[in-house]
Order: C-alpha cells, then structure tokens, then sequence
C-alpha cells in the first residue's frame, strides 16, 4: 500500500485488540510501530503503508496486553510497556527480546506514560507499579536506575522530556515533566528533585510543550508554552500563568487523550474520545482550530508525527492503526530521478480516486506487457494501482518496475487455490481481484473516500480518455471492448432514443450481464454497500456473477464512451513466447567475457535447461527444468530483500 495523496487517511488492521501506543523512529523517515491489546508489536513503512513485521511480547502470566510503545532516540530499540507490569526493550532489526524489567510499570486499562530521552539512547522513563511515581531505566543495565515514588497523588498520564533551556532547567542536562490526572503538572529532576509546578483547573491527559527552544520565537511575537489537554486544552506560560483555554464545548465534552506539535511548532494536532483528529494553528497569543483532520470509529488514545512532518500516526481502541500523509507532493516522486518533469499538481484530493485492479501472473511477456500498461497510467491523475502477484513470492523485477514508473500503488499477493487450477474452468485472475477487492474493504470501510473501481488485465490496451470517463460513475458505467472474439467487440445494446441498455452484443450472450471484466466499472460507494460482493470461479461467468452481487438492474448502468459509440479499451494479447533455453545460449563463443550474461540478468525472467532421460524399453523422456529465476524469496507479511542474481557462468 502507498500513501499517495494529501489528507486521505489510511486504517492499518493488523491487531486483533485495542491499540494503545504508536511511535515514529526519530532516525527513519518512515517507519514507526504500534502496539496492542493482543500482545503484539507491529512495525511499519509508512511509504508504503505496509506492515513490515510483528514482534510478540511474551509474559510469565496471561496479562501481556500493550499499552505504550517509544522508540530509543538512535531508533534501535523498541520499548513496549504492559499490563503485566513489565517494560521490555525488542531490537528493531532482528525483533528479539533484548531486555525486561518486571514489576515496573504501569497496569492499568489506559494508556501508560513512557517516554525516552532525546540526548541518550540508554535512558527511558516510564509511570511506576501504582501509577503515581516514575521508574527510570539505563538500557544498559539488568535493574531499573531509580524509583520516584509518589510524585503525584494521583495516576500519571503523561511523560516527556523537557530541553534545558526553559527557565527552571537550566542549571540541569534535562527535566523530566509529568501530568497527573487530576491536571498538576510537575517539573524534576531526573533523580526526582522538584524544580517547577502549576496546575490547569481540569482532568487531564497529555502534555506538549512547544518544540523550539524556550524564548526563541519571541521576537517574532511567540511564546514557549506548554499546551496541557484532557477535558479542555490550557496553554501555560511560565512568566504569565494559564493564559487561554479551549473551550469543552469545542470537544462535544470529550476526552483529549493526546497532543502533538509539528517539528516547527506552527501546527497542534489533539486527539481523543470520538476517534476524532482535529489541527489548530498556533498563533501569537492563542491557537485557531482549523477543523478536523480525520476520525476513527473508536476512541484515539496515542499518536505520533513523523520526524519531518510528513505523516501523523494515531492508536485507535477500534482496532486499528490511522495512517495520514500530511504534505501535499506526491512522495512516491522519491523513487524515480526523472519525476520532477511530472507536473507537481498531477494528483490532487478533490477528484474522485480510480482504484485500477490488474492481476498477473509469471510469464515470458509479463514484463512487457506491465510496462505498457504503466506507461499509460503515468498520464492518469488520481490513481491508485492495486496489483496482485498470482504468486506466493513477491517478483523482484515487478517491484523494480512499479517504484520506477512513480505510480502510487499496492503490491499484493493471491496465490491460486490449489482447487481451482483449471484456467479453462475455473476462470483466470479470480483470487487476484478477490484479494483486491477485500483489501479495498478493509482499507476503506471507515472512510468517506469518493472512489471508483475498474479492472484492468496486464495485456490490454487502454485510451487515456477512458479513465476520465469512468471518473463521473455513480453506481456502474459499462462502454464497449474491441477485439473480442467472433463479433470484434463485446459492448451493450442501447435504445437510441433514451440512452438505455436494452441487450448485449457478445459472444458468452444469455448471460444477465453479458460484458467483458474490462467493459465496466463500479462505484467504490456501491461496492462497499454490499458486503456480500464477490466472484466465482467459472470461467465465462465471472463478470455477471460479480455484477449480479452488487444487486443492481439493467436500469442502474450508465452507458460511457460517447453512449457506448467509442472502443476506448482492446482486449488484445501479447503472443505466447518460451522461455529461452540455456542449451541454446551455452553455445555462444567466451560468452563470459560478452555483455550476454549481465543482459540476461536484467531480462528478468526465468531461464530453463532441458533435459533428456532414455530408459531401456521406454521411449525418450524430455522435460525443461529453471535454473534461473528472478523471483525473491520474501514471503507476503516480510520486507522485500533485494538479492543480488549472479549471472549464469557457462564454461567455454
């Protein structure tokens, strides 16, 4: 999955309970990681919106739920705080159990305090056994550093580190700041020494000073305050007292479980009960709500901002984890040195998005053909291409091929049900859209995205026209295909006279809904009404079975292309070629000391030997065997490993 536009939020499900705690690397631009009431640790690409890995969090008892995660400040280690009163330290890279130190943190039911330094990367802290005192940590050590018992009489909500430059901490390195429930915030030491304190009047939550250096900003008018949030938001300025307060009213009297500041300070980012993300902008002498950025269906209780303000990360009790990119370029840009001669304005979230389904397989042509078909969908605005691999392997040469073309896209992979083999049967590419399809559900059940779903094979070949016609769709537009078999075309017959299908012109016809999977497509919207739309395998009734699903009428579809007068899409196939032979290419004189083996590796697909076995009284048995294959070997759920392939060494 791909982040590819501004402000369209993404809901990651990869828990199977409540999410509490979400942290971005402040040394990776894009992976962070989440954790949850099942015990488990989930890492991410944020690029990508892909789960890249799940650490579990074991415990001696049953209690092993999750409720905070951070990472080190050199982005190494992983700290997962749990109900079971244990904080253990997971390596990023290898996902093993570096380290755990029982009977020091916080159980209760709600998100727990933790919080690491942003100087050392040995040094966390996090709200002790009772919740009301701290317990700090040097990763270094087997035992916990220190105890701070009973700082607050009442449960600790929050934890950061606060920069030596504020007023009351520059005679010491750092300070930590706590918030209490009950909104008294305190300011000590690292060896619980008190240094400063003040109180907001409300129950609170969370607590973000501004993120510049105390004073910094003042001759510009700013300043440095500590924005304090639960059931208001208060703004504290040392000098001068509480000096604005959001009203309740503004949260419909919810709960703030969590604010956030961008890395300049110019934005706030508050998030609470409702499941509901709201910005405001930070002003001289107050902050102006600009509304609400996105919202879960349950309530929020965590959320992180990446380290350059690119995407905002939230932790949901529904289960799920809120991913929204916050810039307004399309980022996938990054992978491909000649993007900047796209136009920068080529995707914008006011249209509506076309999900572009293609299903492939392994083939000789299969590199051609998807080529081809990006090269058309680099011209198109407002795309999103789902692509799944009839594969249990990701191929490394269509990864290459989809990051180089700077198409935002998805790489999903749908094996074929060992039953349903039979192509001639049991139909081509079901398993692959099913696959799409079910991701387009989970991915977009919680949102308002206005969308439109359109199925198109590899070997195709598509009029650009064609994308900007299906864009106005309401439930289903239908258009003619040429090139189909016996007639030249498959398309609907409609009435001159008021526009309506009133049959089909196609061979497969008897049939309610007698079109090609090329020749319509269907209203994200409607799609996700019906919750029992699907495909069958069998073959010839793909189309209608899907179509029929969806529970609509000849009555429903709206002819496109010029009233179905226009072929903007062929049903035309690439020629069947073999795979080449390495008998054949041996032959070829100090083929080592050629450019042949460096360009058959970069042909990308899979070289075969044949060979011959004669048994006595038996005929000659011949058969092909790969001994070249450019596919990797990384499993769905793993991050894709680029190996290097050796070229083939033939003796001369």
């Amino acid at each position: 999955m791909v982040m590819e536009t501004m402000g369209c939020a993404r809901f990651l499900r990869h828990h199977n309970g409540s999410v509490r705690g979400v942290a971005y690397s402040p040394t990776d631009r894009y992976l962070f990681c989440s954790g949850a009431y099942d015990g488990n640790v989930c890492l991410y690409h944020a690029l990508r919106c892909e789960l890249i890995r799940t650490f579990h969090v074991t415990t001696m008892g049953l209690a092993r739920n999750i409720n905070a995660v951070r990472f080190t400040n050199d982005g190494h280690r992983i700290l997962a705080a749990t109900t079971a009163r244990r904080l253990s330290v997971l390596d990023v890279e290898t996902g093993q159990q570096l380290m755990c130190y029982d009977n020091c943190a916080f159980s209760g039911r709600e998100r727990a305090a933790l919080a690491t330094d942003p100087i050392c990367p040995h040094l966390a802290v996090c709200s002790c056994v009772n919740g009301k005192g701290l317990t700090l940590f040097d990763l270094r050590m087997p035992l916990p550093l220190d105890f701070i018992f009973d700082l607050h009489p009442d449960v600790i909500r929050d934890i950061t580190f606060l920069h030596n430059s504020w007023p009351f901490v520059k005679s010491h390195q750092s300070a930590l700041l706590s918030l209490s429930c009950q909104g008294i915030v305190k300011a000590t030491t690292l060896d619980g020494r008190f240094l400063h304190c003040f109180e907001v009047g409300h129950p609170s939550n969370t607590v973000a000073p501004t993120p510049e250096e105390y004073g910094s900003a003042l001759d510009d008018g700013f300043s440095s305050v500590m924005m304090v949030g639960g059931a208001s938001i208060s703004s504290y300025i040392p000098e001068s007292g509480i000096q604005e307060r959001q009203q309740s009213s503004d949260f419909s009297s919810q709960q703030i479980w969590k604010l956030r500041y961008s890395s300049n300070g110019s934005i706030l980012y508050a998030a609470g009960d409702g499941g509901v993300i709201r910005r405001y902008r930070r002003y001289p002498n107050y902050h102006k709500c600009l509304g609400e950025l996105f919202r879960h269906k349950g309530d929020v209780q965590d959320m992180d901002i990446s380290p350059y303000d690119e995407f905002l990360v939230t932790a949901s009790k529904d289960k799920t984890v809120g991913l929204i990119c916050l810039v307004m370029y399309n980022i996938l840009f990054i992978y491909d040195p000649y993007a900047k001669k796209v136009d920068s304005n080529a995707y914008t979230s006011d249209e509506t998005l076309i999900f572009v389904i293609t299903p492939t397989y392994t083939r000789p042509t299969q590199m051609p053909d998807m080529t081809r078909l990006a090269q058309t969908l680099m011209h198109i605005k407002n795309m999103l291409w789902i692509v799944v691999e009839d594969s249990t392997v990701k191929s490394l040469a269509l990864v290459e091929l989809l990051e180089r073309s700077a198409i935002p896209f998805v790489h999903l992979l749908a094996a074929r049900p060992k039953e349903h083999q039979n192509v001639y049967k049991d139909g081509r590419g079901v398993s692959n859209r099913l696959k799409a399809l079910q991701w387009l559900r989970d991915t977009y059940s919680n949102t308002d995205q206005k969308g439109v779903i359109y199925f198109a094979d590899d070997d195709n070949t598509y009029d650009i026209r064609l994308f900007q016609e299906i864009r106005r769709t309401q439930k289903v537009s239908i258009f003619p295909v040429g090139l189909i078999a016996t007639l030249g075309l498959s398309a609907p017959i409609l009435d001159n006279t008021t526009a309506k299908v009133i049959g089909w012109h196609d061979p497969c016809n008897g049939r309610k809904f007698a079109v090609d999977m090329a020749g319509f497509a269907v209203s994200l919207s409607l799609f996700l009404s019906r919750p029992d739309a699907t495909m069958i395998f069998k073959a010839g009734l793909i189309e209608d079975y899907f179509l029929r699903s969806l529970r609509i009428q000849w009555t429903d579809l709206e002819p496109m292309a010029g009233n179905c007068t226009v072929i903007m899409v062929w049903h035309t196939r690439s020629t069947f070629k073999a795979f080449p032979l390495y008998n054949a290419i041996k032959k070829v004189k100090n083929y080592n000391q050629t450019n042949l083996p460096i360009l058959y590796k970069n042909l990308k697909i899979n070289l075969y030997v044949n060979k011959t076995v004669k048994s006595k009284g038996l005929p000659k048995r011949e058969w092909s065997e790969a001994i070249y294959s450019p596919q990797s070997q990384a499993p769905d759920d793993q991050t894709l490993v680029d190996v290097p392939l050796e070229p083939i060494t033939i003796s001369p």
